[in-house]
């Protein structure tokens, strides 16, 4: 028997999981010997994960960012200022998310991670404008030169955060699923500048004549700018004598990086390491219930083999409730991993996806399609279907349509990168001939529609298609 925890909307998915996993202890204690709740998929593992990651790479963002402005610009307080950038966007970006009732889920937390570099760049450009000021001007007062500096780019950086964010508007406008999923990110991106903008035009300058000063008489020098200014200069005066040259050069560059686009690999949404598995076997359309449960157990025993597996709980056909109208012929196993530090058959997962596959291609019969559960049910929910590519087609003779079938897969089997092929399994319509004697029915004070809706409430709901009456 299996349960599945439905989460009311808005809530927030870490704190149900851990109030539902102390009651599970209690239900525990109070259930017989030999009988227990075990739970065997828990999206607390991938939050858990997500914040782990986006925490790691803001520290390594920091870092990196720290260590790449001391060697540019030459200056550890000015460094340490602009550095100061990704600390102060992110909590402008999450008080804003609170403000907006946005939670900090994957996208959005993603978002936040893609846009470290972002946060820097505007601080980055007045902080160093400032200090040029600083060391041009030093008769002038400081805070007088941290004025005109500030003054001098604060309107065309303005707008450059304006049209960075302006990039994200249309992915405001989108609808639906993908309005659902993407959405997170663009505000949190969207956030992320807002702070930016306000720590380099009021936080950078206010930092910047509280602790930047420059000693009398040093003039700073960077014996890495130095070696890029070597080679710019010269570049820059070559293109300027040829102007015509450097146009066509350019120009060659511009059409050599349009024709690239139509050879580039696309993706319309990144795949996310969930930490674990969903495999979806697919049995012959005409497979008997017992046969499916009896194939099913030796898979599910071929994937318990690998050591990189905790457990592995397989789902035939649909429930009770019909969420997913699936026959008895479609299997669908939950394979929740050991964490990578304990795997020893594959290091990547990419690796033991594909040792898994040369495991269990020896099933007579059986179609293999390797995913995620959250990737999975994204599949559905945007197109509808149970993979990230599909090809339909329309006809009314079968036989044709599965031919037809067959001669589009031997044609893409030949694509480089594609895996997981198969022609999905049509089942022919089950009719259900009912003789049935008025006289009877109308002595019982019904009629031919209460007679049907009880036969597909005994055969069960939308099974019943078809009721002849004779």
């Amino acid at each position: 028997m299996t349960g599945i925890v439905l989460k009311r909307i808005n809530e927030n998915t870490k704190q149900v999981i851990d109030r539902i996993k102390e009651k599970v202890v209690e239900i525990n204690k109070a259930l017989p010997e030999g009988v227990s709740i075990v739970d065997y998929y828990d999206q607390s593992e991938l939050v858990d994960n997500s914040i782990h990651t986006v925490v790691e790479s803001l520290i390594e963002g920091e870092a990196l960012v720290l260590l790449i402005l001391v060697l540019l610009l030459g200056d550890f307080r000015s460094s340490v200022i602009t550095a100061a950038a990704i600390p102060f966007c992110m909590m402008v970006a999450f008080i804003l998310m609170w403000y907006s009732k946005l939670s900090a889920n994957l996208m959005s937390l993603g978002g936040l991670a893609i846009s470290i570099g972002m946060m820097v760049d505007a601080t980055v450009v007045m902080v160093e404008n400032i200090y040029r000021h600083l060391e041009e001007h030093r008769e002038h007062s400081i805070r007088a030169a941290i004025l005109v500096a500030a003054q001098e780019i604060g309107r065309p950086m303005f707008f450059a955060i304006l049209i960075v964010i302006a990039v994200f508007l249309p992915v405001f406008t989108l609808q639906g699923i993908e309005g659902k999923l993407f959405k997170p990110l663009a505000y949190a991106v969207t956030f992320s500048m807002i702070g930016s903008m306000l720590m380099a035009l009021c936080i950078a300058p206010m930092l910047c004549a509280l602790w930047l000063r420059l000693k009398k008489g040093k003039v700073r020098t960077n014996p890495i700018i130095g070696f890029f200014k070597g080679i710019y200069v010269p570049v820059l005066k070559w293109a300027i004598r040829h102007r015509y040259i450097a146009l066509t050069i350019a120009a060659v560059l511009l059409v050599w990086s349009v024709a690239d686009v139509y050879i580039l690999g696309s993706e319309f949404l990144p795949t996310i390491d969930e930490g674990n598995m969903l495999v979806r076997a697919t049995m012959p359309a005409s497979i008997s219930l017992s046969r499916a449960i009896e194939v099913s157990s030796q898979i599910e025993k071929s994937l318990r083999e690998f050591p990189e597996v905790e457990t592995v709980v397989a789902k035939i056909g649909r429930a009770e409730l019909g969420g997913d109208p699936e026959s008895v012929s479609n299997d669908e196993l939950y394979v929740r991993l050991k964490p990578k530090n304990q795997w020893t058959t594959a290091t990547t997962k990419d690796e033991l996806v594909d040792a898994m596959r040369r495991r269990v291609e020896g099933f007579p019969g059986v179609q293999f399609n390797f995913s995620q559960v959250i990737q999975t049910r994204n599949d559905e929910l945007i197109s509808g279907i149970n993979a990230q590519i599909a090809v339909k087609i329309f006809g009314e003779d079968q036989e044709t349509l599965h031919k037809v079938g067959e001669e589009i897969r031997d044609a893409m089997s030949h694509v480089r990168g594609v895996e997981d092929l198969a022609v999905e399994q049509v089942a022919g319509e089950e009719h259900l001939e009912v003789d049935l004697d008025r006289n009877k029915i109308a002595r019982y004070g019904l009629n031919i529609a209460d007679v049907l809706q009880v036969a597909k409430i005994g055969i069960g709901g939308d099974d019943a298609t078809d009721v002849l009456e004779g």
